[in-house]
Order: structure tokens, then C-alpha cells, then sequence
């Protein structure tokens, strides 16, 4: 089966790229500049999809969208990463593309690390906008969010249970050049999930020597 995957360069769509391809779609990845400041994650997803050997398909937002959204994301002052309904319209170009290619599924890599500030990332968007496709398409795709009850250290078990390539991934806000801040609400969020996955992996060698 055919499917698109919502393809960021970030943790959360390279795991659920790895599962995609675990589960063994025929995957189209699409990624989206948006005039994001961050705009390094579109080479971190470029590098993804050349590592798994599957094609990647860059489509640009006009930035003038965004410009006046009070989201530090696309040059606003705000502290607020929140990007006025960004997956859905990553959604609608996904099931345009869905229909055109045949693809049966749309894979995006909302999590439940993200509901708190990102409504377009809680079970009920997911749920609401399969209704959508459901009536507004001929030939619906099924939304799967396959990291949408996990936490930030469970993706990154999976990613390792999955072979996937975390080192390409890419997590932050507020890039220093191709450096990362470690400062940024992204980075930290990376930084504390890989301390909590590896205290795990420490207390259990612990335990079994």
C-alpha cells in the first residue's frame, strides 16, 4: 500500500517514517517550508528520506501566511511556537497528494508531548479531520498517528526498536547556525527524553549484573 508521510526532519516524523516503512507502505514523504526560522529541519529531512531511499517532496508555503502569527517559529517576538493551523493545512496537501499518488494511509507524528499547546495535535483534530477526508474526497485516505499516546522517551524507544536514525533528526527552535541552542523548549524536551531513556537503560544493566 501507498502512503504519505508528514516528513518535518524532526524525532517525531522520523519515527513515524520508520514505522511507515515498518509496517511496509510504499512512502511518499512530504515536507513544508513555511518561512520557519528553523528552516535547517528541511535539509535534516532531505537527509532522512536519502537514508531510507524514499522520495521526498518539498512544498512551500507562501511565507506571507504566517508573517503576521504571533509565533516565534516564523519571526514573531512571542514566546509561542504555535503555528495558526499548520497541520491542518499540512493535512489538506497530504490528502491532495494522497488522492493523486493512490495512497491508501497519511502518517503524521502528533504525540501526546504535544497536546498541551497544539490543539491540531490532540485525538480529537485527528479524529475530526478523517471526517473531513471522509466527505471531501473520493477516495478517503486513513490518518494514522501512530506516536499519538506516547511520550517523548517512549518515541525515542521505538525509533530504536525500529533502527531508525536519530542522529539526522533534528529538534530545534532557535538554531545557532547547524548548531542546536540546547536551550530552546524543543531542544530541552530532546535532551531530558534521551537523559530519561538512558537512566532506564543504566538502572536496568544495573539491576541485571
Amino acid at each position: 500500500m501507498k502512503a504519505i508521510v508528514l516528513l518535518s526532519g524532526g524525532l517525531d516524523s522520523l519515527v513515524t517514517l520508520g514505522q511507515a516503512l515498518a509496517n511496509g507502505r510504499q512512502v511518499l514523504t512530504l515536507t513544508f517550508d513555511y518561512g520557519q526560522r528553523h528552516a535547517i529541519e528541511i535539509d535534516a529531512a532531505r537527509a532522512i528520506a536519502a537514508y531510507y531511499r524514499v522520495q521526498n517532496k518539498l512544498i512551500t508555503i507562501d511565507q506571507s501566511t504566517f508573517c503576521e502569527a504571533k509565533c516565534s517559529l516564523t519571526g514573531g517576538a512571542a514566546a509561542s511556537t504555535y503555528v495558526p493551523a499548520r497541520n491542518t493545512l499540512f493535512l489538506a496537501y497530504a490528502a491532495g497528494q494522497a488522492e493523486i499518488i493512490e495512497a491508501g494511509e497519511i502518517y503524521i507524528g502528533a504525540n501526546r508531548a504535544d497536546r498541551t499547546g497544539f490543539p491540531d495535535c490532540r485525538p480529537e483534530f485527528i479524529h475530526a479531520f478523517q471526517g473531513v477526508l471522509d466527505q471531501g474526497t473520493k477516495i478517503p485516505a486513513r490518518i494514522l498517528a501512530p506516536l499519538l499516546e506516547l511520550e517523548k522517551s517512549d518515541i525515542i524507544k521505538l525509533g530504536m526498536r525500529l533502527g531508525c536514525p536519530l542522529e539526522l533528526s533534528w529538534s530545534c527552535y532557535n538554531p545557532q547556525k547547524t548548531k542546536p541552542c540546547h536551550t530552546c523548549d524543543a531542544c530541552r524536551l530532546r535532551i531530558n527524553a534521551f537523559r530519561a531513556v538512558e537512566d532506564e537503560a543504566e538502572k536496568t544493566r544495573s539491576h541485571c549484573s
